[in-house]
């Protein structure tokens, strides 16, 4: 028997490229809160930038920059937006998964829940996926809505999508969901976990009363979160390194330990260790890409640019639009960054020069947010 939740027989476009927030968009569409991602962008917080350095195993001891450019869980973030409860399901076993998605899709109510895109990928393909501990295979995890199940066939169907604009629901094999949203990998892995929002009469109402004030209140906790200084101390990556730093504090951090890493490098170079040099950098590089690329690879500062512009209507404050165009500016300049960073992965000569380059790209951008946060936050209290 296949049962699909009520409002998921046909999934609108995404607006914005991140499953994440279409997934917030999508619970917020079934519970008649919003239909569109931007505002559910905003509510989830996702614009971040986290920074830190992990010492994965297998490294001998060498530690990599690794950075978030969103929260690690933007659905919490929303929760803590609209001052609602979510509880979470750690995944235990085959039975207990398939027993609490029947339950759950039966009265209708949608769950979120963390994956491995390249999982899903390789499954949809027929290619064999497994677990991996190589450098090679870092995958930030993507989320999707579950949206129904079939009891004859032991599948899920799945709300994801990671590239296109269509969005739709997928049909997988129970083994393969699990597979995927249990997926161990090198250093970001899916969280075993999933999310119910726990939305009621009383609390939708007073959403849809306060919808305003909760996205600009959000808008605000943002520009807080990018201008304070932050330690970082209770927020941990996979390998239990903490982040180092948040905000645009950890911006001008990263820009100081590459510049540190270009003399370093420079020192290596007069010994004659390019091939030491060539491998270093390309692998520091490999990983600090890794977790930087998602949605538009521009560190989510497109989406927020979009999110901003939209939101100016709704809000009635047409200055926001200009923030959107002056977000759009730093998008390009993350875009920038990001294509740099590609070079290093491959470049064989002067990776020192450029090296500088990278370093002076994010003290400009760091210069650029810290000005717009806080002009932003003025407008906004």
């Amino acid at each position: 028997m296949k049962r699909i939740i009520s409002t998921y027989s046909k999934i609108p476009k995404k607006e914005v490229y991140d499953c994440r927030i279409t997934s917030l968009r999508e619970v917020l569409r079934h519970y008649g809160i919003s239909t569109e991602s931007y505002s559910a962008f905003i509510l989830g917080k996702g614009i971040d930038f986290m920074y830190g350095h992990a010492t994965p195993k297998n490294t001998n001891g060498i530690s990599f920059w690794v950075c978030g450019a969103t929260p690690f869980s933007v659905e919490e973030e929303m929760a803590i937006s609209l001052k609602v409860d979510i509880d979470k399901y750690t995944v235990e076993n085959k039975e207990a998964l398939w027993n609490k998605i029947k339950n759950y899709v039966d009265r209708d109510i949608p769950l979120i829940s963390a994956y491995d895109p390249k999982a899903l990928t390789e499954i949809q393909l027929g290619v064999s996926s497994k677990n991996s501990d190589s450098i090679l295979d870092i995958n930030f995890p993507s989320a999707g809505v579950i949206a129904g199940y079939d009891d004859e066939k032991q599948s899920v169907y799945f709300i994801c999508n990671d590239i296109d604009k269509e969005v739709g629901i997928s049909e997988y094999e129970l083994d393969d969901f699990i597979f995927a949203i249990c997926k161990e990998n090198y250093l970001f892995s899916p969280n075993k976990t999933l999310y119910e929002f726990k939305f009621n009469e009383e609390n939708m109402r007073k959403i849809k009363d306060n919808e305003e004030r909760l996205i600009k209140d959000a808008l605000i906790d943002i520009c807080d979160r990018m201008l304070s200084e932050y330690s970082g101390s209770d927020v941990e990556f996979d390998d239990g390194s903490k982040v180092k730093c948040r905000g645009v504090e950890a911006i001008k951090s990263l820009g100081n330990d590459i510049s540190e890493f270009e003399e370093y490098v420079k020192q290596q170079k007069e010994k004659g260790k390019n091939d030491l040099v060539r491998k270093f950098c390309s692998i520091r590089a490999y990983v600090l890409r890794a977790s930087l690329l998602k949605g538009s690879n521009t560190c989510f500062r497109g989406e927020f640019a979009e999110s901003l512009e939209y939101i100016s209507h709704f809000l009635n404050i047409s200055e926001l639009e200009g923030f959107g165009k002056q977000f759009d500016e730093i998008a390009t300049e993350w875009r920038d960054f990001t294509r740099k960073l590609s070079n290093l992965i491959k470049v064989e000569n002067n990776q020192d020069v450029l090296l500088s380059t990278l370093s002076k790209k994010l003290y400009k951008i760091a210069d650029l947010e810290q000005e717009a946060f806080v002009k932003l936050r003025s407008l906004l209290i």
